[in-house]
């Protein structure tokens, strides 16, 4: 789906090799799921917690660049 792809592209492409091994592999197995799924996460990241984190960040970096509140750019 274009929409996951403009939203995870970039945020992979500048941050994935800052990323701790968790969220390393927690990102891999987000981005396995079904496009529907990962969409609704976007939309609702608590519904699985062990993935909440980590969209929060791909949505905060969306919108300001920065992962978290003291670290910009990745």
């Amino acid at each position: 789906m274009l929409e996951l792809d403009l939203l995870f592209r970039p945020f992979a492409e500048a941050c994935f090799e800052q990323l701790s091994s968790e969220f390393q592999l927690a990102f891999v197995e987000l981005l396995d799921r079904d496009d529907f799924e990962l969409l609704d996460l976007t939309r609702q990241p608590d519904q699985i917690p062990r993935f909440t984190k980590l969209i929060q960040m791909v949505m905060r970096f969306r919108t300001t660049g920065e992962i978290e509140d003291s670290k910009p750019l990745c």
